[in-house]
């Protein structure tokens, strides 16, 4: 009879014999694969570069005069908007396809992209503001830059009591020194006011009823409008802030346009509202050629959210807004599109 201690021998040495064979199994298993093992039927998403084609920035240019610095800019951007969009896919949408706009306003953050150089600065397609402004106020949009050591910042739109009240909050701080804050009101009861375009610190303001102003930040006070600033680059084509059209009665009330021409024909695009119902926005773009008829064709907004404004452009894709909501609406395909 074997003693206790041989049969505790024979017992390791069993147990010492499986988990060396164990061993072996899984280090065999491991060496079929260099990767982490996966789920049968498991996809595996390789990377993919993705490279965002850029114009090419322009050296060597400096101390233009406004006019031609603002230009410059325009070119410069426009040539960085094409090179991006004509190297993305374009998909052509179905007639059935309704897509739900972006809702913005000064509690939501900004759209990317809606940003534009007017002047020595830069105009902001949202009313977000500090300083406490909006207390008393509410805004469309904003001029913003930065000149000598100052931050500029100034709020477009008008009273929130007195809604026909338009006006403009301006906000200048620089290191070492006061503050500047002040809100100057509208010279007529013309309703809010949007910074449309600037020329140097001259800023150009429609209001809701398409009155124009303009306003020397520099000199912090109203002046006559220059009307270089009426229009401006905008896309493939120009924004003009006029309303007034040849188009027939009822058509709609319309607050500016944006135009192209195409070998022989001139491209419109209208904004405003339906002519019954401001709260409807629309666009309405016509076709006119030497020789043929002209064609007229009507697209409300996806929302009844009040009367429209071209503000900028990409390419042939118009940048739309009303006082709260924005849109883009593509003049190739017409539709309304998600921005």
């Amino acid at each position: 009879m074997k003693s206790k201690s041989a049969r505790c021998d024979q017992v390791k040495l069993v147990l010492v014999s499986l988990s060396l064979s164990l061993v072996g199994f899984v280090m065999a298993g491991c060496t079929k694969s260099d990767s982490p093992s996966a789920p049968l039927n498991a996809i595996v998403a390789s990377p993919t570069e993705v490279t965002t084609p850029m114009a090419s920035p322009t050296t060597g240019i400096e101390n233009l005069p406004p006019d031609q610095e603002m230009a410059r800019r325009m070119q410069v951007r426009e040539a960085t908007r094409i090179a991006v969009l004509t190297d993305i896919p374009q998909v052509t949408r179905g007639p059935d396809w309704n897509p739900t706009p972006i809702t913005w306003s000064t509690a939501m953050p900004l759209p990317a992209g809606i940003l534009r150089p007017a002047g020595l600065g830069k105009i902001l397609e949202d009313g977000q503001a500090g300083g406490g402004y909006t207390v008393m106020n509410f805004f469309l949009n904003q001029w913003q830059a930065d000149l000598n050591g100052q931050e500029i910042h100034v709020y477009a739109g008008c009273d929130k009591l007195e809604v026909t009240q338009g006006v403009l909050a301006v906000d200048i701080r620089a290191a070492n020194q006061a503050p500047i804050s002040d809100v100057y009101k509208s010279p007529t009861h013309s309703g809010c006011l949007r910074v449309v375009g600037a020329i140097g610190q001259q800023l150009l303001l429609a209001s809701k009823d398409n009155t124009m102003f303009a306003f020397d930040v520099a000199l912090r006070q109203w002046i006559s409008a220059p009307t270089t600033l009426l229009s401006r680059l905008a896309g493939s084509g120009t924004i003009h802030e006029d309303g007034q059209s040849n188009l027939p009665a009822g058509t709609g009330v319309f607050n500016n346009q944006w135009y192209k021409q195409v070998s022989t024909q001139t491209i419109t695009v209208y904004a405003g509202a339906q002519t019954n119902d401001d709260s409807q926005g629309l666009v309405v773009l016509t076709v006119t050629a030497p020789g043929q008829s002209r064609t007229i064709e009507s697209y409300n907004t996806p929302e009844r959210v009040g009367s429209v404004r071209v503000v900028d452009a990409f390419g042939d894709q118009l940048v739309v807004t009303s006082e709260r909501r924005l849109f883009i609406f593509d003049v190739t395909t017409r539709q309304w599109v998600n921005p």
